[in-house]
């Protein structure tokens, strides 16, 4: 058979069919190569993990899926994709791509089902995460090594999106290193391209809903340096009352598509300088804000975190700024000394969008993935 007539499911969170129906102008990295498949492949298809409605069919599998998290802390959420129109489009599948471990996890059963009846079936998985959380009890760290053993013997191929996590998985998981690709996330450089000249703009401008941002931290921030403007993009801040008069609170975030891609950008783009208060953490927080903002020139000030993606290739005072410890004295001088300095924020914004066109992007990422799986060749 001849690869372009290859079937490919690819397998995500919700949200995805309805941003394609809305809106053709859309940033492409959160769909993980599918629109590289489209363009090369003439069968192609999605499956979505629905909303979590309670119905009593899922009765048994909403009892079951909560055994299994307390039991593993695993995002497992078998209801929301363990149905007949789901295991046929597994079945009839040559290549699987699920965009998450969430997605994978999730989706168990149906890869068990999947490779019985069908072992030839290539199915691979993204892992941004899997690894932050430490289990409270001894009992969860044994189950959870089970359930992450499993899925890991069942597929053929794990992404990891952040080099740190990656390391780790080798030495916990030597087994199956061999099925472990590190491929930084990577985003749409063809989207997120400037239109207009930083130095004409004032805002600060604070994004996104991750549980690992410092919210309270950068209120606190925004209070003490009311000289300067900001914009705040969250879902996570509700409490008006605490808003100074310098910040304007915007209520969005990517699931919901409060604003589409392309206002994003534009806030990006009438920003000085993206700020990223997080708390220490080893997941790969803040990416995806960070790699956008830096393809826009729009220099990132962020916390220095023990879960960056590649410390090796960011450098500090070259590409951003890191913040080593999350004080406001320290973070109020690092915003402070940037904003002022026209020529380090050029030269930020120039290096920065230089590393993130020639290792971080999407049209490289999508080839990698494709030859990984062995279908760049015909």
């Amino acid at each position: 058979m001849n690869n372009n007539s290859k079937k490919i499911t690819y397998v995500f969170l919700q949200g995805r069919k309805q941003r394609l129906e809305k809106n053709n102008n859309i940033s492409k990295e959160f769909f993980y190569s599918y629109f590289y498949a489209k363009d090369n492949f003439e069968n192609v298809e999605i499956v979505e993990m629905e909303n979590y409605e309670k119905k009593f069919s899922q009765y048994f599998l909403r009892k079951f899926d909560s055994f299994i998290n307390k039991l593993t802390r695993l995002p497992i959420y078998t209801y929301a994709i363990f149905k007949k129109k789901n295991m046929k489009k597994f079945l009839d599948s040559d290549y699987i791509i699920f965009s998450n471990d969430r997605v994978a996890f999730s989706s168990l059963p149906l890869i068990l089902i999947t490779k019985r009846r069908n072992p030839h079936v290539n199915m691979s998985f993204f892992v941004m995460g899997l690894f932050r959380n430490e289990e409270k009890y001894q009992f969860q760290k044994y189950f959870r090594k089970i359930i992450i053993n499993y899925i890991f013997e069942k597929v053929n191929h794990v992404f990891f999106l952040g080099k740190e996590e990656y390391d780790l998985a080798r030495s916990v998981h030597m087994k199956y290193t061999e099925k472990f690709i590190f491929l930084p996330f990577s985003v749409d450089i063809d989207f997120w391209q400037s239109k207009s000249l930083k130095e004409k703009n004032e805002h600060i401008l604070f994004i996104g809903n991750d549980g690992n941002r410092d919210y309270e931290f950068t209120l606190k921030l925004a209070h003490k340096m009311k000289d300067y403007k900001f914009y705040f993009i969250t879902q996570k801040i509700t409490n008006k009352s605490d808003i100074p008069k310098n910040v304007t609170l915007l209520n969005g975030s990517w699931g919901t598509e409060t604003y589409t891609d392309e206002e994003i950008r534009d806030f990006y783009d009438e920003s000085r300088i993206t700020i990223l208060p997080i708390k220490n953490t080893k997941q790969p927080s803040g990416q995806s804000v960070t790699l956008q903002s830096m393809s826009m020139g729009t220099p990132v000030i962020m916390s220095n975190i023990d879960g960056f993606w590649d410390k090796q290739s960011f450098i500090n005072n070259e590409h951003l700024i890191f913040v080593d410890e999350n004080t406001l004295e320290n973070w109020e001088k690092a915003i402070i000394d940037l904003f002022s300095d026209e020529e380090k924020l050029n030269y930020l914004a120039k290096n920065g969008s230089n590393l993130i066109k020639e290792n971080y992007n999407l049209n490289l990422f999508n080839e990698k993935v494709f030859d990984v799986l062995n279908l760049n060749n015909d």
